[in-house]
């Protein structure tokens, strides 16, 4: 019996808050006070019996409260007392009985004194409670009944008797059934909350969960263990902070206010965008955030997803020159292939929980995270387009959707002492060019405003508009003006005539290369437009891009059609294969082994490319489909693949990878290897081997298939 208690108190959310247990147990023995001072107003008024003996039942009402007031008492020392919590309602249900048979036995009103004993223990304490206080009073009921029999005075109606006993049986068994109904619902709403909590920690990147408070400010309800890798805080004194307590000072306001946009952008894209903050050493940290509206234990919220993106970005400080050298492109793409990894586990882990659960909420929320890694993915898809623009057709876009996000990625990029803003017109024009470049253009110049600036504080300001009034050939159509304006110490009038001279800098001795500029006239220059320069020593500098806008026949003219695609198969249901898959992150090994094993397919595994080869060369007949990543130890994939060629020529070969068009990557496109890039969807996987499985057909059945 007390274990059953015991599990009353816990469901009831009482079990270990010490204060929450006394106070509910206060307010009930206040409750119990005041019915019996107006049980005893009734019984005054309206029994006859009362009078004769006024003075045994004040003596009685006292005992009854000063139970009560020792019971306070009690509960202090003793808040999850059994022995309390079944006594009281014992006295209650005998305190009425008493009073029925005083005011005329089982007719008296006083029976609803019954219902109220039941019900404010089965609302305090659950259903265990609810059967115990239903028991007593049908057991005092029944004494009532008994002593109207034997009591000349009284007057006995069976029937209503019997009415009365069955409707206490039946009201409060009604009432024990919808509860049972409402703890199930709110356990399993509980289970669903606890697993979106472990979902969370469990997360290897540092997130963190918000919503707004009375004011309508974000602040964090919970975070994860990750979350200090980042920053000085744990999750627990995170906890009740606004969600500026993870960025610098500097960029506080702009984390707030994209935190609170974020709640207001349900259905639509997670919200990106980057800030700085400090580690648990002071160290400055870079950090790149998506948030997106969820729900969050009853309530709506935002999830926001981070990234520490400062040793990517401490290896890339000199973008321009890195480009003019190669380095950046080798660079990035193996930053992009360990961070598409990262995503890989959040994308693989979340698809594979969602097919694990039937909970359609806890789906939502792993929706939410599933599209927050697929748009991860994308953002490094853009970040490897900036570091390697192209020469080729101009296409049609506007700074609305290009210029925030590139905004963003230059603040990261920016001493902590320096702040940057961005006002953008709403109403620009499009323009026809090359996104990437002139993405470059903005990184160049906030560059080169942050040298300007040097060691003290300063400040960076980019303005977007149209103007009628330019200095471009066209008068007749508006130019598209971007102004990056800084408080630097300006340039020397000497200086002007050459700072778009390639190689000329005035800071060598901080790692300028003198491309900068050059490269931003290039390529303004290609777009047809023109570059202004407006300094003074000592009162800062003013970078001026003038771009013609799209005229009116390029903004109606048809976008180019993408190349036709060869098509794929439809899942449907795949033929059971043998597949050897090879992969050196072990987590990335273990999420798409659980993808392929839940598609039914024979799964083989390797941990690098050497040992692939070799069980390969062993089992080359039985092996239907090789899926390798690229980069490895001892042996990476292209190196398997040529071994595996010199084994099978025929062998069907799968590359998921997290490198972009890398050279050697595209070699392996040329010894016949499908590619596809990570993270990798379940959906995009399972197309994937349909596809080559159709292939297989076409050709013949695949050897361990044929057996």
């Amino acid at each position: 019996m007390r274990n059953r208690l015991l599990q009353s108190w816990q469901g009831a959310g009482l079990l270990g808050d010490r204060a929450a247990a006394i106070r509910v147990q206060q307010s009930q023995a206040l409750a119990r006070i005041i019915s019996v001072l107006l049980g005893l107003s009734y019984l005054a008024a309206h029994s006859p019996a009362f009078m004769g003996h006024w003075p045994t039942w004040l003596v009685a009402a006292g005992l009854y409260i000063a139970i009560q007031l020792a019971s306070l008492f009690w509960l202090h020392a003793s808040p999850w007392s059994a022995s309390r919590l079944l006594l009281l309602p014992l006295v209650d249900a005998a305190y009425t009985g008493l009073a029925m048979w005083m005011d005329g036995g089982h007719a008296s009103p006083v029976q609803l004194f019954f219902y109220l004993i039941i019900f404010s223990n089965a609302t305090r304490y659950g259903n265990v409670m609810l059967a115990y206080t239903q028991a007593l009073s049908f057991l005092a009921m029944g004494v009532v009944g008994a002593l109207s029999f034997h009591d000349p005075r009284l007057a006995l109606d069976w029937p209503w008797l019997a009415l009365q006993l069955a409707a206490l049986a039946f009201i409060p068994a009604y009432a024990h059934g919808i509860g049972r109904r409402l703890e199930e619902a709110e356990t399993g709403r509980a289970r669903a909350e606890t697993q979106s909590v472990s979902l969370l920690d469990g997360m290897p990147a540092p997130a963190f969960v918000y919503a707004p408070d009375e004011q309508g400010e974000p602040r964090i309800l919970h975070a994860n263990p990750a979350i200090g890798a980042i920053s000085a805080w744990t999750p627990l004194t995170l906890a009740g902070h606004f969600v500026d307590a993870i960025a610098a000072p500097e960029d506080g306001v702009e984390m707030r206010r994209q935190c609170a946009q974020g709640l207001g952008d349900a259905g639509g894209a997670p919200r990106s965008f980057f800030v700085r903050g400090r580690d648990a050493q002071g160290e400055p940290r870079r950090l790149q955030c998506q948030v997106m509206p969820i729900h969050w234990q009853g309530k709506e919220a935002g999830l926001c997803l981070m990234a520490d993106v400062t040793e990517r970005d401490r290896l890339s400080e000199n973008l321009d020159a890195a480009h003019r050298t190669g380095y950046v492109a080798s660079l990035v793409a193996g930053l992009t292939h360990d961070f598409r990894n990262i995503l890989t586990h959040i994308l693989g882990n979340a698809e594979v929980l969602r097919m694990e659960t039937g909970d359609e909420e806890f789906q939502q929320k792993l929706d939410v995270i599933i599209e927050a890694a697929e748009r991860g993915s994308d953002m490094i898809t853009h970040l490897l387009n900036i570091s390697k623009p192209r020469q080729g057709s101009p296409s049609l876009f506007r700074l609305q959707d290009t210029l925030p996000p590139i905004v963003n990625l230059a603040r990261v990029k920016l001493p902590i002492h320096v702040s940057l803003a961005c006002k953008l017109a709403d109403d620009l024009p499009p323009l026809l060019g090359q996104p990437a470049q002139i993405d470059q253009v903005i990184l160049n110049l906030v560059d080169n405003a942050a040298h300007a600036i040097g060691d003290e504080e300063g400040d960076i300001l980019i303005e977007a508009d149209a103007r009628a009034e330019h200095p471009l050939d066209a008068k007749d159509a508006p130019a598209i003006r971007i102004a990056v304006r800084d408080s630097g110490h300006g340039i020397a009038e000497e200086d002007l005539p050459n700072i778009f001279r390639p190689f000329w800098t005035s800071h060598a001795e901080d790692g300028g290369t003198g491309l900068g500029m050059a490269m931003v006239k290039r390529i303004v220059e290609w777009h047809h437009g023109k570059v202004d320069v407006d300094s003074a020593p000592g009162a800062g500098a003013t970078i001026t891009v003038w771009l013609p806008a799209a005229t009116e026949a390029e903004a109606r003219a048809p976008a180019a059609e993408p190349p036709a695609r060869p098509a794929r198969a439809a899942i449907g249901r795949l033929q059971p294969w043998r597949i050897l898959l090879v992969d050196d992150d072990p987590e990335v090994l273990r999420v798409h082994a659980s993808m392929l094993q839940r598609m039914g397919q024979q799964v083989v595994t390797a941990a690098n490319g050497r040992e692939g080869a070799e069980i390969f060369r062993a089992r080359a007949d039985d092996i239907d489909l090789v899926i390798t990543d690229y980069r490895m130890p001892e042996m990476n994939g292209l190196e398997m693949i040529r071994a595996i060629r010199a084994i099978r020529p025929d062998a069907l070969i799968l590359m998921i990878t997290g490198y972009g068009e890398d050279v050697d990557v595209r070699e392996c496109v040329r010894q016949r290897a499908h590619v596809l890039h990570k993270p990798v969807s379940f959906q995009k996987l399972a197309t994937e081997i349909g596809a080559l499985q159709m292939q297989a057909g076409d050709a013949g059945a695949p050897r361990a298939a044929a057996k």
